[in-house]
Formats: structure tokens, sequence, C-alpha cells
């Protein structure tokens, strides 16, 4: 391309400016008028909810981890039972074990019916102070049930999140259920095998002639296992990571 021809071919690509920027601007408008039409206020709103739903499970989720350790220090302290055993507490402190005209009969904790109502008192602290909070999409009180698969605490939301949106077509309401998993090493398995050694002990030794003797043959040799003789009864103390467990298994 000669000289003369680079000036014509820069003329004429101004004046094709020239002549389209005035079009150009109207569109420009318009694609502005459009968006103030399709992304009010209301539509705004819409794409927000699953950030706020996000935020939502991420709260609470935290709140559960920070818990943990005091839900599991108050779920020991309950020595496992969500309700007072069916052979009451022995001085109105350890559950006695064992029941029955033989007195061979255990009855075992529910461990995750203790976990959930301990946590559904600890976390419900959390979400009051969130619900407290003006705007905000208001979350249940007492509205988890907990199941465990190995090292993971599954959280189950009972009763959805109601999140509401107006818009210039009336009111919008989308549901959530906030439910989360925590990977958190609870140690409840421990409440199994300790029961599973407390069950033996009772078949085999609450009648023997003998039962502290009978008794330790089978947790002598178990780490923080603390047997006592007491009038008519054996005492266990049970040292765990979650916190110190007392039964007591009557033998008369």
């Amino acid at each position: 391309m000669n000289k003369k021809a680079v000036i014509y071919y820069e003329v004429i690509m101004l004046f094709t400016v020239l002549i389209a920027l005035p079009v150009l601007v109207w569109r420009l408008e318009k694609v502005t008028a459009m968006k103030e039409v399709f992304l009010g206020e209301g539509q705004i709103a819409i794409l927000d909810l699953p950030y706020e739903k996000e935020n939502i499970i991420h709260f609470v989720q935290t709140a559960a981890e920070l818990e943990m350790p005091d839900i599991l220090k108050e779920v020991a302290a309950e020595n496992g039972y969500s309700t007072e055993p069916p052979g009451g507490l022995y001085i109105d402190v350890c559950p006695i074990i064992n029941t029955g005209v033989e007195l061979k009969k255990v009855n075992r904790p529910d461990v995750l019916e203790a976990l959930t109502n301990a946590f559904n008192a600890h976390i419900d602290k959390y979400i009051s102070d969130y619900n407290a909070q003006p705007d905000v999409a208001k979350i249940q009180l007492n509205n988890y049930e907990l199941f465990i698969k190995d090292d993971d605490i599954n959280a189950i939301a009972l009763m959805p999140v109601a999140q509401t949106v107006k818009t210039d077509r009336g009111t919008i309401t989308a549901w959530f259920a906030p439910s989360f998993t925590i990977n958190y090493k609870h140690g409840l398995q421990e409440y199994k095998k300790i029961f599973d050694v407390l069950g033996t002990i009772a078949e085999n030794c609450a009648k023997n002639a003998k039962p502290i003797d009978c008794a330790n043959t089978y947790a002598a040799s178990i780490p923080g296992w603390k047997l006592t003789e007491e009038t008519g009864a054996i005492h266990f103390a049970i040292s765990t990571p979650n916190g110190n467990l007392c039964y007591v298994m009557k033998t008369a």
C-alpha cells in the first residue's frame, strides 16, 4: 500500500468511526436501560441467594467445629446417656448399668442421642445471635440430627431455611437445608468398646461369689480403668480423651 492509499484508508476509517460513534452510544444507552429493567434490585437479590446459602452453612459448620470439644466433654459428663438410665444413678452421679433379677441386663446409653442433644444446645447459642441480625434468613433452633460414619459427623437439618426476595413481579421464596459434615476425631466408638466389656462383666460377675476378682480378670489390663468394690456394687472409673466416665454395677 503506497502513501496516498494509506492516507485514503485513514480518512475512510475516521469517517467510519465518526458515523458509527453515535450509533454505538445509542446502543450502549439501550443496553444499560435493558440492564436496569432486567437486573433490578430484586433480580440482583436472587443472584445473591446461593452466596447467602453458602454463608449460612459455613457459619453453622464453623460454630460446630469450634464447639465440638465442649460438646464431647458434655456427653462424657453425662457418661454417654441422654436420659437417666433405668437403673438410676449411684449417689446421684454414676449410672447404674445393670438391672433385672440376675443383674445381667446392661442398659447401654444412646450416645448418638446424647451427642445430638448437646450439639443442638451449643449450636443454638450461635444461631440465636445470627437470627437477631436484621434482614437475614432465619435458621431454625434445635434443628439438627446427627449421624456418624467413621470420623465424619453428619449434621442433618430437619427444617429448611427460607430465603425470601421481593421483586417487581412479586415475592419469591427459596428453600434449602443447612446440612453439613465435619471431620473430627470424636472418639465416640470408645463407648461401645466400654459397654462391650461391661456387658461381659455383668453377665459373668454380677452374681459371682467374688465379683471384684471376677471383674478384674476382664478389666484390670485395660488402660485407664480403675475398679473399686463397695457394698453390693462395683464402681468403674474410666479415663477417656473426652473426659472421665463412671459407672456402677450392682452385685446384690
